[in-house]
């Protein structure tokens, strides 16, 4: 590897090592909430989680970490929406990798969201 920045559609060579993994533990799910929804979040809240790739499988995820600054995203419209971290533990031993989707959802009081 030459020591330049990789982007999509560079040519790469076989063998040449293009990103590391150094550990799956400590992963998180990293969201984007929508200004509307935003007021509703409360930090060390617990919601159940369902990846993509293992629909019969929940975990539960707790509500670690909100921004408090709201960033543009473009390519959604033209509304804010902030960032939160939700932590969780994979007590089923699924084989998660970087990058899977999940689904969170929180119940309230009268199963209200």
């Amino acid at each position: 590897w030459t020591g330049e920045k990789l982007y999509v559609g560079i040519t790469a060579q076989p063998g040449w090592k293009i990103v590391e993994i150094p550990s799956l533990n400590g992963m998180y799910i990293e969201t984007w909430v929508h200004e509307v929804d935003y007021k509703h979040l409360i930090l060390d809240t617990e919601a159940t989680m369902i990846f993509d790739a293992f629909p019969e499988h929940q975990l539960t995820a707790k509500l670690t970490e909100i921004s408090t600054q709201p960033e543009e995203r473009k390519e959604w419209g033209n509304d804010v929406y902030f960032r939160a971290h939700f932590e969780f533990t994979n007590e089923l031993a699924l084989n998660l990798l970087p990058g899977m989707s999940a689904q969170l959802e929180f119940t309230g009081d009268n199963n209200e969201l």
